[in-house]
């Protein structure tokens, strides 16, 4: 479990990339608002991939942003 709280995003690209080769292979089979809904699903994931690991920093900026430091 403590792999999953750490690298939850790690899983959510190979979650991505996963739905990629299924989106492709699948395209013909779905109607349009599933393709939306599914590439929603996808950039979604990826975003959080580039917020939380690569290039990150993400979790480093909200903590200076919402919760700055009263220290000097």
């Amino acid at each position: 479990m403590n792999f999953f709280r750490r690298h939850w995003y790690n899983v959510g690209l190979v979650v991505a990339i996963i739905s990629i080769v299924y989106l492709i292979f699948a395209w013909g089979d779905m109607s349009i608002l599933q393709r939306l809904v599914f590439m929603n699903f996808i950039v979604l994931l990826i975003h959080q991939f580039e917020e939380y690991g690569f290039p990150g920093g993400e979790p480093a900026i909200m903590n200076m942003a919402l919760q700055p430091s009263t220290k000097s």
